[in-house]
């Protein structure tokens, strides 16, 4: 039995130009025969529509929504990991972002939404027995300006990435410098499937027990 859970918050678009000639992670998952899906809040029609197309373009298999909260999302996303032996499920919680563009980062709203996906990630950490856990951002916030992150700054590009399941070691922190372009990778990894030789990040063999299998590298 292999699952993950991968929880995001807020995905840029700046992709989108270079898409044609990118690897998406659920295509690469789908070739080795291993579903994806989206797991995330409710949202307006035009925004389904663009997200839509962005799964359909990025290969994922299902999306699926749930509520206005954090643990809305987390709950339903519990029931679909718990409905299959194995797969990716990609649990998208947009509440602190939200707060941060709104109220500003660290504001008493933005502060309540941390609280909001803490209580979710509480809800899926409950799943690791069996399955691994990834929580990531893709950006921080408030580092020059309080309602944006556009800016170079080290608030701004420093993010939380943890790590828990089967076969993670317990109470370690990785001891190189690690990137969100090491979770593609680590995902293929993982499943053992091959990963493509474009990807720019790296394995993160170190966060886990098991010994490394070198993964195969296809053009």
């Amino acid at each position: 039995m292999r699952r993950i859970i991968l929880v995001l918050a807020e995905p840029g678009l700046e992709f989108l130009s270079r898409l044609p000639t990118l690897r998406p992670l659920a295509r690469e998952l789908t070739r080795g025969g291993v579903s994806s899906q989206v797991v995330a809040s409710e949202l307006l029609p035009a925004e389904r529509a663009v997200l839509w197309a962005l799964t359909k373009a990025a290969g994922l298999g299902k999306y699926r929504s749930a509520g206005l909260r954090a643990r809305d999302v987390a709950r339903a996303a519990q029931t679909v990991v718990l409905s299959q032996s194995d797969g990716l499920v990609f649990v998208y919680l947009n509440d602190c972002d939200q707060a941060g563009h709104a109220h500003g980062w660290m504001s008493p709203q933005y502060r309540a939404a941390a609280v909001e996906i803490d209580a979710a990630i509480g809800v899926l950490a409950d799943l690791t027995e069996h399955s691994l856990l990834i929580v990531m951002a893709d950006h921080g916030g408030g580092g020059v300006s309080t309602h944006d992150h556009a800016e170079a700054h080290a608030i701004n590009d420093h993010i939380p990435l943890i790590v828990a399941g089967p076969e993670v070691t317990r109470r370690h922190q990785l001891t190189r410098a690690v990137s969100l372009l090491d979770v593609p990778p680590t995902l293929l990894w993982w499943f053992g499937l091959d990963v493509p030789v474009s990807y720019e990040g790296r394995v993160l063999t170190q966060a886990f027990t098991r010994t490394a299998q070198p993964a195969g590298a296809v053009a």
